[in-house]
């Protein structure tokens, strides 16, 4: 049987998981700072002005945002019931209204609307004098859904901190909880990417290099230079999140992270950022001020990468190249140890034609596709060939480099056996020709060095490689 009464849903947080003003204000940001500050005195007068302003000058793609799906499922079956469902969010109207058009079951969408902010004890007087004191329901997820709930008929909880619902419990009557689809804490620790930090393991490579691995305080400044290199690259993959939200969330894979799938919100990832930075500075502390220059230099080539290099061909892919030549410089300098100009340039290209199997995975998938572009990028389907030659060709540079090296008379000065080393070669060789076969097959992750991780392949040659290496001292 049918309610009778009306259902009346909030938008922000509830049944979408994030919060739609707070993402339009950061899209418009991010694409026209000039104007975003220009309306930010609009504050001055009320929330209201401001929400239209931004809305009115941004497009959200209703079509990949973060449903509450078990929220969703049960307002599209109150609908084939025949029940009356309205959307009535503090959001403004203009951001609201296409959401309703986009699912389908609002009878209307009702937003802000440029002078009323549409929240708290607003929203209660709004649905009071249209449909009477206990004359709807009212779904909700945080405090601000107190005043409106005290009028409702029957509260629906979703998506709600403990303590919002545990209020909520005691002090109205609640016909209906949605817990959250994950706990906050797993999230953030999901979008940390602990998995990512593998790629900080080339901080000790100049003291492995230089047989300095006895040397326990060495070890110990080795590893607090990891750390902070870990908490500032995790807070920049959850700045890039933020930057990257609208194509992450179009993105097969990406839009299963934290913030596109709403797990976490914009201002949890942004704070979260912060904490993280602030940790890695405070490690900081403890070592060389020459790799607090580093770990500088690195989150703001990271940060411009974000926001503009990354969307410029070939650009992209050196600039990771050398945020990866960066990390070995780094760990270098915390332990005092002098990087082999042989290392940085056998570095430079091997991690360049690594960057660029990343680069030609992703267009192996949109050309299957048959899109015309990768989204956020300068890469199209046609350059897919180009970028495989360019790729492979700095793989086996890299090599050459590496044999350079060993035919030099600086050699000796670490191994006594030099002739050992020039095993290395075909191992390297195999290996960098098996990730762009792999490639090519499309059996490879769009991330080598996460790939390289997983593949039972690449521990086989690089424990040879270290047998290698063992005897060449």
């Amino acid at each position: 049987m049918v309610d009778s009464i009306p259902l009346v849903a909030d938008l922000d947080g509830t049944l979408y998981k994030g919060d739609i003003t707070i993402e339009s204000a950061f899209l418009l940001l991010k694409r026209n700072p000039r104007l975003f500050f220009k309306f930010l005195p609009l504050l001055l007068r009320g929330k209201a002005p401001f929400k239209r302003a931004i809305a009115s000058n941004v497009e959200i793609e209703v079509e990949d945002l973060p449903w509450n799906k078990e929220f969703l499922d049960y307002l599209k079956a109150q609908a084939k019931l025949g029940r009356e469902l309205l959307l009535v969010s503090a959001s403004d109207e203009l951001l609201v209204r296409p959401v309703g058009e986009h699912l389908g079951i609002f009878k209307e969408s009702i937003g802000s609307d440029g002078e009323v902010n549409l929240k708290s004890q607003t929203k209660r007087e709004y649905l009071v004098k249209r449909f009477g004191e206990k004359g709807f329901d009212y779904a909700g997820n945080d405090k601000a859904d107190y005043k409106v709930w005290e009028s409702a008929k029957n509260a629906i909880v979703v998506n709600a901190r403990k303590t919002v619902e545990s209020k909520a419990k005691k002090s109205v009557n609640v016909s209906h909880i949605f817990p959250p689809e994950r706990e906050k804490w797993r999230s953030i620790l999901k979008s940390l990417r602990v998995h990512q930090w593998l790629k900080n393991l080339l901080l000790f490579l100049p003291l492995v290099l230089a047989h300095r691995t006895s040397d326990l305080v060495l070890i110990f400044q080795a590893f607090l230079a990891f750390l902070a290199f870990c908490l500032c690259a995790s807070a920049i993959y959850t700045i890039n999140d933020a930057v990257d939200l609208e194509a992450d969330r179009a993105h097969k894979n990406k839009r299963r992270r934290p913030l596109p799938a709403g797990d976490i919100s914009l201002v949890d990832a942004i704070s979260l950022a912060f904490v993280l930075l602030f940790s890695a500075a405070i490690l900081c502390t403890a070592l060389p001020f020459l790799f607090t220059e580093c770990l500088i230099l690195y989150l703001a080539v990271c940060l411009l990468y974000s926001f503009v290099l990354k969307r410029i061909e070939i650009v992209d892919v050196l600039v990771l190249a050398q945020l990866y030549m960066l990390r070995i410089m780094a760990g270098g300098v915390a332990v005092g140890v002098k990087v082999s100009h042989w290392l940085l340039g056998f570095s430079l290209f091997i991690f360049l034609s690594l960057a660029a199997v990343k680069r030609y995975s992703e267009l192996r998938q949109i050309k299957n596709k048959q899109l015309d572009k990768i989204h956020g990028r300068g890469y199209r389907p046609s350059d897919l060939e180009q970028i495989g030659v360019l790729g492979a060709a700095a793989g086996y540079i890299s090599v050459v480099v590496l044999a350079m090296y060993i035919s030099s008379s600086e050699v000796t000065i670490l191994y006594s056996h030099p002739q050992w080393l020039w095993l290395l070669c075909p191992l390297v060789l195999y290996w960098i020709s098996r990730v762009w076969l792999l490639a090519h097959r499309e059996q490879m992750n769009e991330d080598p060095i996460l790939f390289a991780a997983y593949d039972k392949v690449s521990y086989v040659v690089l424990l040879l490689c270290m047998l290698i290496l063992g005897l060449a001292v």
